[in-house]
Formats: structure tokens, C-alpha cells, sequence
């Protein structure tokens, strides 16, 4: 009996380390040949890898804003993650709000204070929010 539970689990580990391999090779070939089907693919597989949100928001033209978002969720310490969904939010007239303008001064605040030793981050955060943050 312990046998056989023993080797499930090997069984099991092998798969999921089968399917973070091929989303490793979908993620690679996809960012090289600026693929997004295959960057979507790898997010699919392995859907703890917040590199792999950032490759599809990068790629994909219009910006597919809720990539940036999800990566934001997995690793909301990355500062570049904020900095570029706060750009993106003031960059797409389209759907500019004064609601998504919060949102994004409120995103550089966050990302400055997480890089706050970075002269472009305290450049960017002078310039568009700390004006909206100091003056609501």
C-alpha cells in the first residue's frame, strides 16, 4: 500500500514538473519570436509565474491591462509591475477616468515607495502624483 501511494505521488510530481517545463517552453520561444498565443499558453500552465503577465502585457497591442494587474497580484512587492499599470492607466485616453487616474497616481506612490532609491521613480512620482496626493 505504501508502494503504490509512494509512486502516485512521484507520478503526480513528475506531471506538474512536465507541465512547468513545457509553460517554461512556450514562455521562452514566445518571448523570443514576440509570440502572444505562446505567452498566453505558459500563463495558462503555470499560473504562479508573474514574469509570464508582464511578457503578455508587454506584447500585446492594445496593453492588456488585466495581465499587468495579475502579475501585480503574485508578486505585489515588484515595483516595475505598479510603476507600468499606472503608466498604462494615464498612457490610454480611451479609457481615462478620473477613477483610473486615482488608481494610477495611487500605483506610482506605490511604486516609488518600494524603489524609492531610484532617481526616475522619484521623477515620475514628483511629477504626477505627488501634486494629486498632496492636493486631492
Amino acid at each position: 500500500m505504501r508502494k503504490t501511494v509512494g509512486i502516485i505521488i512521484l507520478s503526480v510530481y513528475i506531471a506538474v514538473l512536465g507541465l512547468f517545463a513545457g509553460a517554461e517552453y512556450f514562455y521562452q520561444t514566445g518571448k523570443a519570436r514576440g509570440n502572444l498565443a505562446k505567452l498566453k499558453m505558459a500563463a495558462v500552465l503555470n499560473p504562479f509565474v508573474s514574469d509570464y503577465r508582464r511578457e503578455i502585457f508587454d506584447n500585446s497591442d492594445p496593453k492588456d491591462i488585466n495581465s499587468i494587474k495579475e502579475a501585480i497580484r503574485l508578486e505585489p512587492l515588484k515595483a516595475s509591475y505598479h510603476m507600468f499599470y499606472a503608466l498604462e492607466l494615464l498612457r490610454d485616453y480611451s479609457r481615462r477616468t478620473r477613477a483610473s487616474d486615482q488608481i494610477a497616481f495611487h500605483e506610482i506612490a506605490k511604486a516609488y515607495k518600494l524603489k524609492s532609491y531610484d532617481a526616475l521613480y522619484r521623477q515620475i512620482y514628483d511629477q504626477y502624483a505627488k501634486p494629486y496626493l498632496e492636493n486631492p
